[in-house]
């Protein structure tokens, strides 16, 4: 087992296990506050994933949905696995634009972080990306799901409650700017749990919405089969009879898609309007980032309420033998083979994206809520 680095994630270092057997520093114990399954946070990687990760000078970022932390995974100079977090509340989408600007969406706004150092600087640790919170979107409770920024620099959003595609508005919690057509009208009711987003070239191109609705949480009912894939430019059907789907992503011309709710992540195919699958993978699939020919995603443990039972995955789980896991695993787009993965166990057991953080081994982030981390920074511009 790996423990975290230096985190507010656990109150107390006793709790943790690693591997190795050397003991989790004492950085581990900054908050006080109740945890699930014995205070515990564990993470267990493959035997390849680090070598791999360094390989590829590559770290990765996971929001976890219900823990409310944005969670850092990258290569250790040990050859252990580095994790960071950082608290920022109730998590789902981010973006990163590989320069040095980070986006996340909370319970009622969207932080934009920088990074604070140039190519050739590192922390006394060794981080060679370093997050600082520099502005705070306040949107209200939208229930704001995927977030990407286009290529024009504008920052987009999905608004599932207001079952529609947004973007920020200087004088307002945002600028609707697309809705389906069967959704009659702009009111905070989830009729259709419209939730992942994919830009192409840059722009807004294709969504995913659980059901075709315009009732309030009307969806729910639609939740296995009546999901589809959208163009928001033709408002045409691109694919059809998935079981809540997320997390669509435009990748060297291919759509791939999660049909969450049967745990196989897969293609779209754009002349049948069907979805093609690639992999299985054991949890609910939401969070999608793509590598070169690796797939990074994330696996859920379903949740205990009536959403979550009687899906297309719990019975495959059942008919392969399989318990539900939480994690990130990376698939071969090629083969559909797992080529390594890292489980989570204790607090942490739900995630809702992954963005892979190209050429970047140890990351770390300041914590906007932290007075400590706020008020020992200030930065100038050249002048």
């Amino acid at each position: 087992m790996t423990t975290i680095h230096d985190s507010d994630l656990i109150p107390s270092f006793q709790s943790a296990t690693q591997k190795n057997g050397v003991a989790p520093s004492a950085a581990n114990q900054n908050e006080n506050r109740p945890m699930r399954d014995g205070n515990l946070f564990e993470v267990t990687p493959s035997a390849g994933l680090v070598p791999w990760l360094e390989e590829q000078k590559l770290s990765l970022a996971v929001s976890t949905y219900q823990a409310g932390k944005m969670l850092f995974f990258g290569p250790r100079d040990d050859g252990q696995l580095w994790i960071f977090n950082r608290n920022i509340g109730h998590c789902l989408g981010m973006s990163f634009d590989d320069k040095r600007d980070f986006y996340i969406s909370t319970s009622y706004g969207i932080y934009h972080f920088s990074n604070l150092l140039e190519d050739s600087q590192q922390t006394a640790d060794g981080c060679d990306l370093l997050l600082h919170p520099q502005t705070f979107f306040v949107t209200g409770d939208l229930d704001t799901h995927d977030l990407q920024v286009t290529a024009d620099g504008r920052v987009i959003f999905v608004a599932t409650q207001f079952n529609c595609i947004a973007e920020l508005a200087p004088s307002h919690s945002f600028l609707p700017i697309w809705r389906p057509p069967f959704v009659s009208e702009l009111v905070a009711e989830d009729r259709c749990h419209l939730n992942g987003l994919s830009l192409v070239n840059g722009v807004p191109k294709y969504v995913t919405i659980c059901g075709v609705s315009d009732q309030a949480d009307g969806w729910r009912a639609l939740r296995v089969g009546g999901g589809i894939v959208m163009d928001i430019e033709t408002n045409e059907v691109v694919c059809e009879g998935l079981s809540m789907p997320h997390s669509p992503r435009w990748h060297e011309g291919v759509l791939y898609v999660h049909d969450s709710a049967t745990g196989y992540f897969g293609r779209v195919n754009m002349q049948t309007k069907a979805f093609e699958p690639i992999a299985f993978l054991p949890g609910y699939l939401r969070g999608l980032g793509m590598y070169q020919r690796t797939a990074l995603m994330g696996t859920s443990m379903p949740r205990g309420n009536d959403i979550f039972r009687g899906l297309p995955l719990e019975h495959e789980m059942s008919r392969r033998e399989e318990t539900p896991k939480c994690g990130v695993y990376f698939v071969d787009l090629d083969t559909g083979e797992i080529n390594a993965w890292f489980q989570m166990r204790g607090i942490v057991d739900e995630i809702y994206d992954v963005v892979p953080i190209v050429g970047k081994r140890k990351v770390m982030a300041h914590s906007p809520h932290s007075e400590h981390d706020m008020r020992r920074v200030v930065s100038f511009a050249p002048h």
